[in-house]
């Protein structure tokens, strides 16, 4: 059985209005289901739109490290 979201419950959980994901569904970003009136999303289909948008911290770069603890020593001097 489909575990399926409307786009009022889709919105809560990803954290943005309803105009939001009714745009992106206008904008066919992610597949939906339609029952009758209804416009559903399957929830592993949303989950994957969510990931997709995730972007991964970069790693410091050793001069920036040198620089915040330089700033720390400095602020302890104080």
């Amino acid at each position: 059985m489909l575990n399926l979201l409307s786009l009022e419950e889709a919105a809560q959980e990803g954290k943005v209005s309803i105009f939001t994901v009714r745009a992106w569904r206008h904008q066919r970003r992610f597949p939906v289901v339609k029952l009758g009136r209804r416009v559903l999303i399957e929830r592993e289909a949303w989950e994957k739109f969510v990931r997709s948008g995730l972007v991964e911290a970069a790693p410091v770069p050793a001069r920036a490290e040198q620089a915040t603890a330089a700033l720390a020593r400095a602020r302890e001097g104080r």
